[in-house]
């Protein structure tokens, strides 16, 4: 899935902790997938149950072949990040002044 970016570490190179990046390419797909399990029942409210990241995972590698993204951390992760932004422009939206 990408390239590792490494973040501290001491003056010998040394890293104390590993990034996954997350293709933007994949964003689209994800959400997609994300869709179809809400109508099937496996996330509910948001929740995924311990079926719906192994089924993302499969159905994200369908859509893009060799992606090689892992239900868990990288598509539990890119969630989290995706609900943050999402309640980050609806908090914003609903303040006086916005659209």
């Amino acid at each position: 899935m990408g390239g590792k970016r490494h973040a501290g570490g001491d003056k010998d190179g040394a890293t104390s902790k590993k990034y996954s990046f997350w293709p933007e390419k994949l964003d689209k797909p994800l959400v997609e997938c994300i869709l179809e399990l809400v109508e099937k029942g496996l996330i509910v409210d948001g929740n995924s149950k311990n079926s719906g990241y192994a089924a993302l995972e499969k159905m994200l590698e369908q859509k893009v072949p060799g992606c090689g993204v892992r239900g868990r951390p990288h598509i539990e992760g890119r969630i989290k990040k995706l609900k943050k932004n999402w309640q980050a422009i609806t908090f914003m939206r609903n303040q006086s002044g916005w659209g």
